[in-house]
């Protein structure tokens, strides 16, 4: 069986994990601390098209597809473990995608150095309503210290 690899692009020492963030997880997010800064990522400002919404009582946004343009960071990781971590604030598992709450997907963003491929977590739309999500037409997510982050 063959390996799809814009879906799961294989990981390799001699380049950085790159993973787009534009919630709880970006520098100043209320997760940043716990989950991310002990790896000492390089923080590059980003954008990709999408749809933000935010999800009441979670406290936390999801993107969808979309054409506005999400306001984000590509942290740069060095070491790749990074992302089995990243994989569980996002409830997502790589063994049952179908029931995980977010999808991980291989995307091209934009950065002012020029296009970067990354790692993006997106919900799909009907998650997003079953979740009760509001639309944040700014695509920029700013509840960054909203609460306490949620016990993982």
């Amino acid at each position: 069986m063959s390996e799809d690899l814009t879906q799961n692009p294989p990981l390799t020492a001699h380049r950085p994990l790159a993973v787009f963030v534009y919630g709880t997880l970006k520098p100043g997010g209320m997760y940043y601390k716990t989950q991310c800064e002990s790896f000492r990522p390089q923080a590059l400002a980003a954008w990709m098209p999408g749809r933000l919404y935010h999800l009441p009582g979670l406290e936390y946004p999801a993107v969808t597809v979309g054409e506005d343009q999400i306001q984000g960071y590509v942290l740069l990781f060095e070491d790749h473990s990074a992302l089995a971590l990243l994989d569980v604030v996002e409830e997502y598992n790589p063994a049952d995608p179908d029931n995980s709450l977010y999808q991980r997907e291989y995307l091209t963003v934009e950065t002012e150095q020029g296009p970067y491929q990354v790692w993006v977590y997106r919900m799909s739309p009907e998650q997003v309503e079953n979740l009760g999500g509001v639309y944040e037409p700014s695509a920029v997510w700013d509840h960054l210290l909203v609460r306490s982050p949620r016990p993982l």
